[in-house]
């Protein structure tokens, strides 16, 4: 979120969408509304799609496990499920996701790299890069070993704390209103525009843009989508589906458009003011140079940077340790109602996430990874729509049960 919110305007202010002039004022408007769409709620609800399936066959019918191939159950039957097809279901949901967070730390480690770098004034070499991991595995591994409430939850609400203080601090040194005027813009933009960005192919002027962009994002967010789904059916016992939807899709959403309209407009404001060149110094230096530049002109930059780079580890610890216990949860063989897996378990998901993340990095290619998680991200999407079929179903079934009222509403009537 850091480095994306702060940098993904720059490629459609400089390769815009619709045929529009690169680095023109509609440019600039685009730019600002596109991310905040791709980061939305169809982002969202792809996201939250399969806590549903899982969560209810784990809750609601008592399945032994939070696994994806458990909430196909009622399309394929429990024996396919607990057979040879569901581990190899299982397996491509683990494989999608240390693809995608393998791509997500390979894309912030250069950035908080660079904030290091700028902290103590060292140069930016492959060494800060694996030292930036080795503290972000070691970060989420004792989290992630502490279990779900002493580590995750107590890292995440660390978290919070400091990105609020983080944004705080930028948007009142910034130029905040033209962070809210922009954002403003960027919704009207989205709102007029939703269908035409959700169909968008360009097939006559074949730019690419849909292609590169939005399509990927859908395919990330169903590679993403199982993990997702295991992680907020854990978290949501006791709420209701209406709870459950709008959590996601409100809070998630919106908690994504604040980034943006906080860092991504500050970094366009700097552009479009020439008090820093973001274009330039991101084409001659690289992108993780052009966000702390962005940053450096504001005033109190040395204060920004510390709790910049402190979000940054935390921020992508929450995510990896999440990942790590979905990863952990999907190997288990059986977990029973509020038993975790074990630590050890999620300890080895932990680390590996980390190796493989310097794997990728010493090798200089993320493009097979993000290739890797396309490929899987199409059998995940066909099983997606098998799982909500596989839910109707166990819905339609458990339906007499649903609607008797609870002794409370029974009450409540007499």
């Amino acid at each position: 979120m850091l480095a994306w919110a702060s940098k993904e305007w720059y490629y459609y202010y400089v390769s815009p969408p619709f045929g529009l002039e690169p680095l023109s004022p509609a440019a600039a408007d685009m730019a600002a509304a596109y991310p905040i769409y791709h980061w939305g709620f169809l982002g969202w609800a792809i996201y939250g799609i399969l806590t549903f399936p899982i969560g209810y066959a784990y809750w609601n019918r008592k399945a032994g496990n939070l696994r994806f191939s458990t909430s196909l159950a009622g399309v394929l039957g429990e024996k396919t499920t607990k057979g040879p097809l569901g581990k190899i279901i299982d397996f491509l949901v683990i494989f999608g996701l240390i693809g995608g967070n393998a791509t997500s730390l390979g894309s912030g480690t250069p950035m908080l790299a660079e904030s290091i770098s700028v902290l103590f004034k060292i140069p930016h070499t492959f060494t800060v890069d694996i030292w930036v991991v080795v503290i972000w595995t070691a970060l989420f591994t004792t989290s992630v070993t502490l279990g779900l409430k002493k580590g995750i939850r107590v890292l995440s609400q660390i978290n919070v704390i400091a990105v609020f203080i983080l944004c705080g601090i930028i948007f009142i040194v910034g130029p905040r209103w033209f962070m809210i005027n922009t954002f403003t813009d960027s919704l009207g933009i989205i709102a007029t525009n939703f269908f035409r960005m959700s169909f968008y192919t360009d097939p006559v002027s074949r730019s690419m843009f849909p292609q590169w962009w939005t399509v990927f994002y859908w395919a990330w967010y169903f590679a993403y989508a199982p993990y997702m789904g295991i992680f907020i059916a854990r978290i949501s016992r006791g709420r209701t589906f209406k709870e459950t939807v709008s959590a996601v899709l409100i809070a998630g959403s919106a908690g994504c458009a604040l980034f943006f309209m906080i860092f991504g407009n500050n970094a366009l404001y700097q552009q479009l003011t020439g008090a820093f060149d973001f274009v330039g110094v991101a084409s001659t230096l690289g992108d993780s140079a052009a966000i702390l530049g962005a940053l450096a002109v504001l005033p109190l930059f040395p204060l920004i940077l510390v709790i910049f780079t402190f979000v940054g580890f935390v921020y992508s610890a929450t995510t990896m340790d999440s990942s790590a216990y979905a990863m952990a949860t999907i190997s288990s063989k059986d977990l029973k109602e509020g038993q975790e897996p074990a630590w050890f378990n999620r300890m080895f998901w932990a680390i590996l996430l980390g190796a493989v993340t310097l794997a990728v990095m010493n090798v200089g290619g993320l493009g097979p990874i993000k290739t890797t998680s396309l490929v899987v991200a199409f059998p995940i999407a066909i099983l997606t729509f098998v799982a909500m079929i596989s839910f109707f179903k166990y819905l339609k079934a458990d339906q007499p049960h649903l609607l008797k009222p609870s002794a409370k509403d029974a009450k409540k009537g007499e």
